[in-house]
């Protein structure tokens, strides 16, 4: 999937296993980019020294890179493209969608009847699939072994409510409103 979505760079899917997690997160280059924080750099050696050292520092509060499509951000205006990074757009895909609908290369495909959205009567993208997604993808980056609520150096279930806050926050109501007619679309 990796390989797929980021052709162009070679270290996407370097040293990777499907069955540990130990070597991704702040570990991996590429993926240590994807989670860093918008408020920092990952090309400056120092902060990604520190952020292998403590991966902390990368709070359930900061909107990481991969939140943006190809993790480029606007730092005058952070909800310039925000929840629409083609990490969370396919895993979106995969999940709601069905394994049929992931593969980028393959074209669009169709869902099929049985598959997640409409097992649920999802008609459109809601405001907690994207934040639940989102948390799913910062999961999978991550070197975390399990998918906890809490405990070790990141709540997900923290990170999830971070990124609830914001979708229903009245100040980006028209913010939110086009993001959620760009993923009706």
């Amino acid at each position: 999937m990796v390989r797929e979505l980021y052709p162009e760079e070679p270290t996407a899917a370097a040293n990777l296993q499907a069955s540990r997690k130990t070597n991704r997160g702040f570990r991996h280059d590429f993926f240590g980019g994807l989670l860093c924080p918008c408020s920092m750099d990952w090309k400056d050696p120092k902060v990604k020294a520190d952020l292998v050292a403590t991966p902390q520092m990368a709070s359930t509060a900061a909107w990481p890179l991969f939140f943006y499509p190809k993790g480029e951000y606007d730092p005058e205006d952070l909800c310039k493209g925000i929840l629409r990074g083609e990490l969370i757009l396919w895993a979106y895909k995969a999940i709601f969608l069905g394994p049929s609908a992931w593969y980028p290369s393959k074209g669009k495909a169709e869902p099929s009847s049985s598959c997640n959205a409409s097992v649920h009567n999802m008609y459109n993208v809601t405001r907690s699939s994207i934040a639940y997604v989102a948390a799913q993808v910062r999961f999978a980056l991550s070197s975390g072994e399990s998918n906890i609520r809490s405990g070790g150096a990141f709540c997900q279930t923290t990170f999830y409510w971070h990124i609830m806050k914001f979708l229903n926050d009245p100040d980006f109501e028209q913010d939110v409103k086009e993001l959620l007619e760009w993923w009706d679309r």
